[in-house]
């Protein structure tokens, strides 16, 4: 018997769609509906279950610049090389030491991680692991007010934010 938290194969074939109307998942030989798709689909929960699963859209970067590129009025080429630029200017000031404070989005800093000592699972022998820094995001004050509203009032937010 499967673990409760597996999902029931899916009946459709990878490239056509679903019975259900949903299209099939794009990656060859899965055919899987249930983890990709289209934004906001409902999927009811397996059986033995009591939670809804939700798919989710995931924005790809063609996406966000089209996106940026219309609601900007630049061209898509201008509206990638900003979008890069950008990135490339965050980038290098995190890279550096330095914080970047976006005021309602988030802050972007390097954290550094110590050295610790691990063990390997397989054997058991402890293993020597070096410090690191790794980049780091902390959502802002009003990123998380906007995320966290219905959408009615995300809606009304969008709105105000945009006059």
């Amino acid at each position: 018997m499967s673990s409760p938290s597996r999902l029931p194969a899916s009946p459709a074939t990878p490239g056509k769609p679903a019975e259900s109307g949903f299209s099939a998942c794009r990656r060859p030989r899965c055919g899987d509906v249930r983890h990709h798709g289209d934004a906001d689909t409902f999927l009811p929960a397996p059986a033995g279950r009591a939670t809804r699963v939700w798919k989710v859209h995931q924005m790809n970067k063609a996406e966000l610049v089209e996106e940026l590129a219309k609601r900007t009025g630049l061209s898509k080429a201008d509206a990638n090389r900003a979008f890069g630029q950008t990135l490339n200017v965050i980038s290098d000031a995190v890279a550096d030491g330095d914080r970047v404070t976006l005021p309602g989005f988030g802050t972007f800093e390097k954290r550094e991680r110590p050295a610790r000592t691990a063990r390997n699972p397989q054997t058991g022998e402890p293993i020597k692991i070096k410090k690191t820094n790794a980049p780091a995001f902390k959502a802002g004050a009003g990123l998380k007010k906007y995320v966290a509203a219905s959408k009615k009032d995300q809606a009304a937010m969008r709105k105000e934010r945009d006059a």
